[in-house]
Parts: C-alpha cells; sequence; structure tokens
C-alpha cells in the first residue's frame, strides 16, 4: 500500500495517443489494449480500452468505456468486458477489475442508480482518465 506522502506522485500513459491514463507511480503498466483490436471481442459488445497495472501481488485491471451521455448499452458494454476478463484471467490469483464510464455528457438520474448498482466509477471527461484518485479512494489507508 501506499502511504499518505506518496499520494501526488503520477504518471501518464496512453494507447497510441487515445485513452490517457493518469496513475500512481508505485503501479507498473503490465499491458495496456485498444479493445477494438482483440479479436476475440470484435463481434460483441465492448469497452474501448484495458488497462493492466501491477502492485507487487496485486493486479488491477481496468476498463474504460468514452461515451458522450451515458446511456445503459454503455454500462452493458463494461460488463460484458468484466464477464469475458473474468473468464480468461488465472483463477490463482484474482486481480481487481475497476470499470470506468468516462462521459462528457449530463448523467440521467435512472443510470446513477444502475452506476451504483454494477459499482463502476465514472469520470466527467478531461484530458485524461484519473486512476490515481479511484485508486486512492478505494485501495489506500488514510
Amino acid at each position: 500500500m501506499v502511504v499518505k506522502g506518496d499520494m501526488r506522485r503520477t504518471r501518464t500513459t496512453s494507447i497510441n495517443g487515445k485513452y490517457r491514463i493518469r496513475y500512481p507511480v508505485n503501479l507498473t503498466v503490465v499491458c495496456k489494449k485498444d479493445v477494438d483490436q482483440v479479436d476475440s471481442l470484435r463481434h460483441r459488445p465492448h469497452c474501448d480500452a484495458i488497462y493492466v497495472f501491477r502492485e507487487k501481488d496485486t493486479f488491477y485491471i481496468v476498463i474504460i468505456e468514452e461515451t458522450g451521455v451515458p446511456e445503459p448499452r454503455d454500462l452493458d458494454k463494461l460488463r460484458v468486458c468484466e464477464e469475458y476478463l473474468s473468464e480468461i484471467v488465472d483463477k490463482g490469483g484474482s486481480p481487481l477489475i475497476i470499470k470506468i464510464l468516462h462521459h462528457k455528457g449530463g448523467v440521467h438520474r435512472n443510470i446513477v442508480s444502475l452506476i451504483r448498482r454494477y459499482f463502476i466509477e465514472i469520470q466527467r471527461c478531461g484530458n485524461e482518465i484519473r486512476f490515481d484518485r479511484i485508486y486512492y479512494r478505494r485501495f489506500c489507508t488514510r
């Protein structure tokens, strides 16, 4: 775990200039993938990008869906990717899967209740996806 003094130190990475993500310095990028290039997901609803980070023996899989105004089908894309990853991930060490809905428009009240039900993180679009904030809020002690 990260001590509170390290909370400001971050790095950024991207996939071909898209899906720029900010993450804590104590994590290592293991894999980053534009999901449109994954053949096994091409013919089913899927998210936009997947990042895999590692911290010692813990793996974090970050699933990203970028959208304008969030709709139920955007949430379904995140859930389909999560189910697919759960099937292919080695059962020996189960990674933590974080779903992020990165949006540009307003969010309807009914969508907010679905987001909470499915444990999806929601962020309004800026220049980058702030996984560092999610990481510190969910996984670090105060």
